[in-house]
C-alpha cells in the first residue's frame, strides 16, 4: 500500500501538468469557441453531467480509501460498475441532447431527476457499505482526490461540448436486437432484485448490511424508470439514433453486471453460501451477448447501406484454427488464477485477446484485398497466419506445461467453451465489418506513418533489448515456479516473426492497396504495446503472492 501511494504521489505533478495543457490548448478545451458551443447543449443537460459525474467520481474516491485499509479484490467490482456507470452518464448526455428538441424540458428535467436519483441511491449505498468499514476519517478532499473530480468532470463536459457532436453512426433498420439486448437486461434486473432481496432479508438484523440494500433498490427502481423514459425519447429517432442507444444499453448492462457481482462477493465473505446466487461470471456472459449483438448489428448495418460482401469458407476455418489453442489457454490460465491471486494470467488473457484482435485485422485486411494480390502478397499473407498460429499454439503449450508441473487442475466446461466460440467469431465479424465499413478512407496517421516505412525497425530493435534484457530470463523470485523452456523461447520467436512478416509485407505489398485500409500502420504499435504489457506482467510475479490463495 505504500508502494502505491508513493507512486500516485509521483503520478500527481504528471496529472496536473496534463491538465494545465489541456486547459492552454484553445484548439481542444476553454476556448472561447468552447464555451460559445456549450450553448449547443441545453444548460439542464450539462447540469445533469456535471452533477452526476462528480457523484459517480466521489463514490470511486469512497472506494480507494476504503481499499487503502481494506485491501480486497472484491472492491474491484463497485470500482469497474462506477467506471461503466460513469460512461453511461456521458452517453446518457449526449442521447438527451441530441433528443432535446422533439422531446421538450419537462420530459427531459423528469428523466434527468429519475438518474440523478438513482446515482445519489448509489453514492449512498457505498457510502453505508463504506463508512463501519473505515479504520480512519474518511477525507475525500485529498490532493488525488481533487485531481480525479477535476479529470472527470473536464473531460466529460468537454466530450459532450466538442466530441460528442461530431459523433454520426450509420442508419439501422432492424430493432429487433436492440430489443432482444433489453430483454437480457430486463432479466439481469429482475434476477438482481430476487437475490438482493433473500441477502437483505438474512441480514436485517445486520444494520450495515442491511441498509445499503434499501438505497440499492431505490436506486434501481429508479433506473429503471429512467430507462423507460429515455428509452421513450429515443424512439422517435431509433433509425438514426440506433447506436448510440446500443451503446446507452452496453455500458448500463455491465454497470449493473459490475454492482450485482460485488452484491453476491460481499456478502459471501462472511457466509461463502451466497455464491450460489451466481452460478457463473455474469460480467463474461454480458460481455458475450454484447459482443453477439455488436456483430449482428453491423452486419446488418452493411445490408441497410446496400454494400455487400461475401466471407470464404477458408477464412472461417482460420478462425476456428485460432480459436483452438485460444480456449485452451484462457481455459488454463482460468484454472491457474482460481488457485492464486496472481494478476499475472490476466494480463496473459488481455495480452493474446488483443493480439488475436490484431490478427483479425490483418485476416479482414486480406479478404477484402486477396482479389487483387499478386502472388507474393498472398504468401506473406498466409506466412503471417501461419506464424501467428504457431504463437498461440506455443503459449498455451507454455502454460500447459506450467499447469501441469503445479498439478493445477484444469475444469473445462461446455459453457464456458461456448462461450469462448461466439466471443471469438463475434469479435472477428465485428473487426471485418469495421474494415469493411472504413475502407477508402485515409486518416492524418495513415499520411505521416506513409512517409516513414521503415518505422517498424525501431520496435524490432526494442524487441532484441526487451528479449535479451528480460523476457529471456526467468523472473527472479518466481523462477522456481515459471521455469522458461523451449514452448516460453518457441512463442517470443513466433511472436518476432509474425511482427517481421507483417513488416515485410508492408513494404511489398502495394500502398495503393494497403492505404485503403485505415490505420493499417497502427498495427506495428498495437504489437508493441502487448510485448510492454507481457514486460509489466511478468513484474507481477512473486512467489509470495502464488503462494496466498484467495
Amino acid at each position: 500500500m505504500k508502494n502505491r501511494n508513493k507512486t500516485r504521489r509521483k503520478l500527481l505533478p504528471l496529472a496536473f501538468l496534463v491538465i494545465i495543457l489541456l486547459l492552454l490548448n484553445t484548439d481542444t478545451a476553454f476556448s472561447f469557441s468552447t464555451i460559445a458551443n456549450s450553448h449547443d447543449v441545453p444548460i439542464i443537460i450539462q447540469i445533469f453531467l456535471l452533477l452526476n459525474v462528480f457523484q459517480l467520481s466521489l463514490a470511486m474516491v469512497i472506494i480507494f480509501e476504503i481499499k487503502n485499509n481494506l485491501i480486497s479484490k472484491t472492491w474491484d467490482s463497485i470500482i469497474k460498475g462506477n467506471f461503466f456507470a460513469l460512461l453511461h452518464t456521458i452517453m446518457i448526455a449526449l442521447i438527451l441532447s441530441r433528443s432535446y428538441q422533439t422531446s421538450g424540458f419537462f420530459l427531459v428535467l423528469l428523466t434527468t431527476f429519475f438518474y440523478s436519483l438513482a446515482v445519489s441511491m448509489d453514492l449512498a449505498t457505498q457510502f453505508l457499505l463504506a463508512k463501519p468499514l473505515m479504520k480512519i476519517k474518511l477525507n475525500v478532499f485529498k490532493p488525488i482526490h481533487l485531481l480525479i473530480y477535476s479529470v472527470s468532470l473536464v473531460f466529460s463536459w468537454l466530450f459532450l461540448i466538442r466530441i460528442g457532436p461530431l459523433l454520426t453512426f450509420p442508419t439501422f433498420s432492424n430493432f429487433n436486437f436492440l430489443f432482444l439486448y433489453m430483454l437480457f437486461f430486463v432479466i439481469l434486473n429482475a434476477y438482481i432484485v430476487y437475490s438482493s432481496h433473500h441477502i437483505s432479508g438474512a441480514y436485517s438484523k445486520l444494520g450495515f448490511v442491511h441498509e445499503p440494500y434499501i438505497t440499492a433498490w431505490i436506486g434501481l427502481s429508479s433506473l429503471l424508470g429512467f430507462g423507460v423514459l429515455t428509452f421513450y425519447i429515443a424512439l422517435n429517432n431509433l433509425f438514426s439514433e440506433y447506436y448510440f442507444v446500443l451503446t446507452w444499453i452496453v455500458f448500463v448492462s455491465f454497470a449493473v453486471a459490475y454492482y450485482f457481482k460485488f452484491i453476491i462477493e460481499y456478502p459471501s465473505l462472511l457466509q461463502p453460501k451466497w455464491k450460489a446466487f451466481m452460478p457463473f461470471d455474469l460480467v463474461k456472459v454480458t460481455a458475450t451477448i454484447t459482443l453477439v449483438i455488436l456483430s449482428v448489428s453491423l452486419y446488418f448495418t452493411t445490408k441497410d447501406l446496400g454494400l455487400q460482401f461475401s466471407i470464404p469458407i477458408l477464412v472461417l476455418f482460420i478462425v476456428g484454427l485460432f480459436l483452438i489453442p485460444i480456449a485452451a489457454l484462457f481455459i488454463y490460465a482460468r484454472s491457474f488464477a482460481g488457485e492464486t491471486t496472481l494478476e499475472y494470467w490476466n494480463y496473459i488473457k488481455w495480452e493474446v485477446a488483443a493480439h488475436l484482435g490484431l490478427s483479425f485485422y490483418i485476416l479482414s485486411t486480406a479478404i477484402l484485398s486477396w482479389p487483387t494480390l499478386g502472388s507474393l502478397g498472398r504468401i506473406l499473407y498466409g506466412l503471417f497466419f501461419g506464424l501467428s498460429f504457431l504463437f498461440y499454439l506455443a503459449t498455451t503449450l507454455d502454460i500447459r506445461k506450467l499447469t501441469q508441473d503445479l498439478n493445477v487442475k484444469i475444469k473445462p466446461d461446455i459453457f464456458i467453451i461456448l462461450g469462448y466460440t461466439a466471443s471469438t467469431f463475434s469479435l472477428f465479424f465485428i473487426i471485418f465489418s469495421l474494415v469493411f465499413l472504413s475502407r477508402g478512407k485515409v486518416t492524418s496517421v495513415d499520411i505521416i506513418l506513409g512517409r516513414y516505412p521503415y518505422f517498424p525497425l525501431m520496435l524490432i530493435g526494442v524487441f532484441f533489448v526487451f528479449y535479451f534484457t528480460f523476457l529471456r530470463r526467468a523472473h527472479k523470485g518466481f523462477e522456481e515456479l515459471l521455469k522458461r523452456g523451449t514452448s516460453t523461447a518457441f512463442s517470443y520467436i513466433a511472436a518476432l516473426g509474425v511482427f517481421v512478416s507483417l513488416f515485410i509485407l508492408y513494404l511489398k505489398v502495394p500502398s495503393s492497396l494497403l492505404s485503403q485500409f485505415p490505420f493499417f500502420g497502427l498495427v506495428f504499435f498495437g504489437y508493441f504495446a502487448i510485448l510492454v504489457a507481457d514486460v509489466y506482467s511478468t513484474t507481477t510475479l512473486r512467489v509470495k503472492e502464488y503462494s496466498e490463495k484467495k
